[in-house]
């Protein structure tokens, strides 16, 4: 059975949208979902969804009384919100009690969050973190990285994205040796900017199909 740690306090509209999810996820895949935050907010929200027949024993709810807001500096409300949702469902990833986390809050809160209790897979040296997205093509999905984390990056950095997005989707999408490129502005090798171009070598020393 998948186990999900959900950040019931992240998001525009939490606790309400998250709660909706993980009842949806729990009827469709029969997913364990554990409910991170607030518990009477949370608790509050989950008998807004009327009838939880045969999902019950599915969700379970973990408190947690603070919350990092959206406009909250990711490094230093990580610091000080040590009992955060963010905080508390990376916990329980960490020690074994879920088997991912998700969350919809601070993207920098929640990649912050992520570093510093989980850290680094073995192998993985980049300073940066990087933000994945699964993109439909005529071939099935393709994962595309990095798409939001970072405004400027180094070679090395990009080298370590395609060593992390091939990972990914052999593990998450089941993929056999998957295919990894590089996108730039021609299908020739030597066009692109110069960063792109002293990572391209770092990404052909790499054991993964480029």
């Amino acid at each position: 059975m998948v186990r999900i740690a959900l950040d019931a306090m992240g998001g525009d509209h939490a606790p309400a949208a998250p709660v909706a999810g993980a009842v949806r996820a729990a009827r469709a895949w029969g997913y364990e979902v554990q409910l991170v935050g607030r518990e009477a907010e949370v608790r509050t929200a989950l008998r807004q969804q009327g009838d939880l027949t045969g999902v019950e024993h599915l969700l379970h709810i973990v408190h947690a009384p603070e919350v990092i807001e959206m406009s909250e500096h990711p490094a230093a409300a990580v610091r000080s919100k040590r009992r955060s949702s963010m905080a508390a469902g990376v916990d329980l990833v960490k020690k074994g009690g879920a088997d991912a986390f998700v969350s919809a809050g601070n993207t920098g809160g929640v990649l912050a969050t992520a570093l510093l209790g989980l850290r680094r897979i073995e192998g993985i040296t980049s300073e940066r973190p990087a933000l994945a997205a699964q993109l439909p093509t005529l071939k099935g999905t393709s994962i595309m990285l990095d798409v939001g984390a970072n405004v400027d990056v180094k070679p090395e950095w990009l080298a370590q994205f395609a060593l992390m997005g091939s990972i990914y989707a052999e593990i998450a999408l089941g993929k056999q040796r998957p295919s990894v490129a590089t996108l730039s502005v021609d299908e020739e090798e030597g066009k692109g900017n110069a960063t792109l171009a002293e990572a391209i070598p770092l990404i052909r020393a790499l054991p993964i199909h480029y």
